[in-house]
C-alpha cells in the first residue's frame, strides 16, 4: 500500500505563490503538516519519504525545506502563480475542398 500526501496551497510554505513573504501564515500553519506527517508515520509504521520539489517548493522529511537563497530576490521568492497556466494551444483548422 502506498500514500501520496500533496499539498497544495501556500500555507504550508514561508513564501505567498505571488512571491511575497508570510512568515506568519507559514507559523501557524506548518506545525499541522509536521503533525500530519508524523500521524501518517506512526499509523502506518513506516518513515515518510520526501518526494521530489516543484517550482513551488521542496518537501523535506517533516514538513516543506526553506527556498534556497538564490531565489530569494529583493526578500521575494520567484513568483509561480501563472506556473500552472503554462500550456499549448492549438487552433481548429478546416480545410474547405
Amino acid at each position: 500500500m502506498d500514500i501520496e500526501l500533496t499539498i497544495h496551497h501556500d500555507i504550508w510554505f514561508p513564501y505567498a505563490f505571488d512571491g511575497s513573504p508570510h512568515p506568519q501564515v507559514c507559523e501557524n500553519n506548518a506545525p499541522r503538516l509536521t503533525a500530519a506527517l508524523q500521524q501518517i508515520e506512526s499509523g502506518l509504521g513506516q518513515e515518510t519519504e520526501p518526494g521530489d520539489g516543484t517550482f513551488f517548493g521542496q518537501p523535506g522529511k517533516l514538513g516543506m525545506l526553506p527556498p534556497e537563497d538564490d531565489v530569494i530576490i529583493d526578500g521575494n521568492r520567484m513568483e509561480v502563480t501563472d506556473i500552472s497556466n503554462v500550456g499549448w494551444t492549438f487552433q481548429e483548422i478546416i480545410c474547405d475542398n
